[in-house]
């Protein structure tokens, strides 16, 4: 277990990590309450290298595409 600063929840780091991608913002600009500059770029680039993000936005895109066809 790590020392310090306890860890700042997943979901609300995520939420942070949208909000930063939907507003065209830079980490730096991102609200406080989503957490720390460092802490949205740590997880960001955590799980942009694997292609987490790419994955979730294509299978997103794909459920609203089936959505608008409704």
């Amino acid at each position: 277990m790590a020392h310090g600063v306890p860890r700042v929840h997943d979901r609300r780091v995520l939420r942070g990590i949208v909000y930063m991608i939907r507003n065209g913002l830079q980490r730096k600009d991102t609200p406080k309450a989503y957490g720390s500059n460092r802490i949205l770029y740590n997880r960001f680039i955590r799980r942009s290298r694997p292609g987490v993000f790419d994955q979730i936005f294509g299978a997103l895109t794909e459920q609203a595409g089936r959505s608008s066809a409704l």
